[in-house]
């Protein structure tokens, strides 16, 4: 064995083992660099070690600044080129002897020392070795500005694209392994910053991922061609290339997110809010405007399926993050022609509006959007396939990533839009779907991207059939937040019906008993009471109000009055879409008088028994958490009595409920007898302690 070696003479000192060294071994076969450098970097030594380790192995003094002053004069007169290209440091000349004395990383480079020499002239070298990390601390501390690093090391991009034969090496992309494998998938480097992949690989390391940095064109071809490859971090003057040829390469990228940066502190500080913060505000902005689209529309699309459709497509694709959030994006910029469409044939549609479209306004917000990913060239290639007018098969090898964006897209609004706009029921939808859609092989999108949607078809079924295009009856006077509420139930892919007043509602319900119906207690602020009387001649009818009000009483009041369910306005139409899709989906129970549920985010549990207590009710209380958790009260005459959570029993299981904020729903019955009595508190003092205690905890 070399005992001249780094690694071995590190161990002779006593600073390493034999483990340290193999990992630091195969952080240098992933990431190149020197050895030591990866050993530092580990914190396994730490820098007057390595020195000191150096200066035995070269037979060279250690660099010591304060043994070692430097001359900040003679260092400016140093071409920064010079100190660049070589990793050399001249620090200080004594003209009288002609000796010039040098920090370097490396003594033996005996090429770089001689072109030293020549250019400062010097007859005599004094030599200091330095660990590269100390050497690149030390350029900087006295504003040098240099690149430490070779042309060696330099990524040759001009290699890395030409798609010829003797060098693109094909293969078939590798299925990601599940998490519990030790072979991850990777994240790819593309810089020519040397420092900067030596500084992250050791991040990306402790942080549990692993980052591949190689130095050359056919090593980074070879890794993206492996398929293990789903994320590439790429400087900013080299991603335009790299996206160019990523996209048009005969073998596809699957899931491939192409990340740029134009440096560390520049993407740090530039990134003031989480990208998903910002992305659910600009879905939110664009559900607001495409309420505006479709106030006068002919056709109102169910922009909620089409973007959980196109959404969970996209992903089984394997499009990247950012395609796939583009493409939800793209689904909301779909403004409805306000010109009624009546054949399903769009190449005899007419040229402006076919499919149902308008593809000037369209194509107008696409563009002003100036998403970082091309969504207005994504819709522009919707619109081509959707028109059934262009050669599938040349269109996806012009460009595969549109073209794929542009299959999802189409497929599903055809599936929407020229295939189920009727309720859903029974076996003969899913024969229906797959006929059509079948017969669209070829010319909206390749089979198998047809049959991939049919199979993503066949597992949501459950919910399409309990949300799609259902009546249900909205009542009350046409305000702006009925208005507004009409058309987000419309985005779920409800066929809402206005009704201006209850009696009109009651004979409409008896011709035709609706999913659901929703009164507007505002509208009929005297009636509410009585609605039961009216719409419970057909028991299998949801009755819902929609209320102004948050006083818990007057909520309990419209529950006893035989509501299903009261949703307050602001209301949460997450809330409200998964309560249809229940009530749609199973058939509906015959609740016992005085009975009722909700959830916390539209009653919070305090107010729950605050109105239960106030309106002296004997009744049991049902609680149930996300998680599984659940509880019981028992009010008896509106005096607590009863509690429990999970293994807590009296005022401890009502701390422990009041903690679960949001997180939980309800069930409300009448009861007569109840369990021991827990509880001797007054309801208000318990209310109180348990706030106490969850401000505590939260602070």
């Amino acid at each position: 064995m070399n005992s001249n070696r780094l690694d071995q003479i590190l161990i002779r000192l006593g600073y390493i083992n034999e483990e340290q060294i193999k990992t630091a071994l195969q952080k240098q076969k992933t990431c190149g660099g020197r050895i030591g450098t990866h050993l530092l970097s580990n914190r396994d030594i730490n820098e007057e070690q390595l020195s000191e380790a150096l200066a035995i192995q070269h037979q060279v003094p250690a660099f010591d600044k304060n043994q070692h002053p430097i001359s900040e004069e003679f260092v400016k007169t140093i071409p920064g080129e010079l100190i660049a290209c070589h990793e050399v440091l001249p620090i200080d000349y004594d003209a009288g002897s002609g000796i010039l004395t040098m920090v370097v990383t490396d003594p033996k480079n005996d090429k770089s020392l001689a072109e030293v020499k020549r250019v400062i002239k010097c007859s005599k070298i004094r030599l200091l070795v330095t660990p590269e990390a100390v050497f690149a601390k030390l350029v900087a501390d006295l504003g040098l500005d240099a690149e430490i690093e070779g042309p060696h090391q330099m990524v040759k991009l001009p290699d890395l694209f030409e798609q010829t034969n003797n060098v693109m090496v094909e293969l078939e992309a590798q299925p990601l392994l599940p998490p519990a494998e030790k072979n991850l998938p990777k994240t790819l480097m593309v810089s020519n910053e040397v420092f900067l992949k030596n500084f992250l690989g050791p991040i990306f390391e402790r942080e549990g991922m692993q980052l591949v940095a190689p130095t050359e064109g056919n090593e980074i071809r070879d890794h993206l061609n492996g398929g293990q490859i789903r994320t590439v971090l790429v400087d900013h003057d080299l991603a335009p290339e790299i996206r160019h040829w990523c996209r048009h390469r005969p073998l596809s990228l699957p899931g491939l997110d192409i990340i740029e940066f134009s440096g560390i502190g520049d993407s740090l500080l530039n990134n003031l809010a989480p990208y998903e913060k910002m992305y659910q505000s600009l879905t939110q902005s664009l559900k607001i405007i495409t309420e505006g689209h479709t106030s006068r529309a002919a056709f109102t699309p169910p922009y909620d399926l089409l973007r959980e459709d196109i959404g969970n497509l996209a992903r089984i694709l394997e499009m990247n993050r950012l395609a796939v959030d583009a493409l939800r994006l793209a689904a909301l910029m779909i403004v409805p022609t306000r010109i009624s469409v009546a054949t399903k044939n769009f190449i005899t549609a007419p040229e402006d509006d076919f499919a149902g479209i308008d593809w000037v306004r369209t194509l107008e917000q696409a563009k002003a959007l100036q998403f970082p990913w091309p969504i207005d060239d994504a819709i522009r290639s919707f619109r081509e396939i959707l028109s059934e007018r262009v050669n599938l098969k040349e269109f996806v090898d012009r460009d595969p990533e549109l073209a794929l964006a542009a299959q999802i897209l189409a497929l599903v609004w055809y599936h929407f839009y020229g295939v189920s706009r009727e309720p859903v029921h029974g076996d003969s939808y899913a024969l229906t779907v797959k006929s059509e859609l079948r017969k669209k092989s070829g010319l909206l999108a390749r089979s198998e991207v047809i049959e991939t949607y049919l199979r993503l078809i066949e597992k949501s079924s459950e919910n399409l059939r309990a949300t799609a295009y259902y009546q249900v009856f909205i009542v009350g006077k046409n305000d702006h937040n009925l208005l507004q509420f009409t058309t987000r139930l419309r985005h779920l892919g409800y066929h809402p019906i206005h009704i201006g007043t209850l009696d009109e509602a009651a004979r409409m319900s008896e011709r035709q008993p609706p999913a659901a119906i929703f009164i507007h207690e505002p509208s009929f602020p005297e009636e509410m009471l009585l609605c039961s009387s009216l719409f419970r001649k057909n028991e299998s009818v949801t009755l819902y109000a929609i209320t102004m009000e948050h006083d818990p009483s007057r909520m309990l009041n419209l529950f006893d009055a035989g509501f299903d369910d009261v949703f307050t306005f602001p209301h949460n139409m997450d809330i409200i879409a998964a309560r249809l899709r229940k009530t749609t989906r199973e058939p509906q129970k015959t609740n016992r008088p005085g009975s009722f549920q909700a959830a916390f985010s539209a009653f919070s549990f305090t107010d729950l028994l605050q109105g239960l207590s106030q309106g002296l009710k004997s009744v049991k209380v049902g609680l149930l958490r996300s998680n599984g958790t659940k509880a019981t009260i028992y009010l008896n005459r509106g005096q607590l009595e009863h509690a429990a959570c999970g293994q807590l029993r009296g005022p401890e299981a009502i701390y422990e409920v009041i903690t679960w904020l949001e997180d939980g729903e309800f069930s409300v019955e009448p009861a007569v007898e109840f369990p021991e009595q827990n509880i001797q508190m007054p309801l208000e003092s318990v209310l109180m302690e348990g706030c106490r205690i969850l401000d505590e905890s939260l602070a």
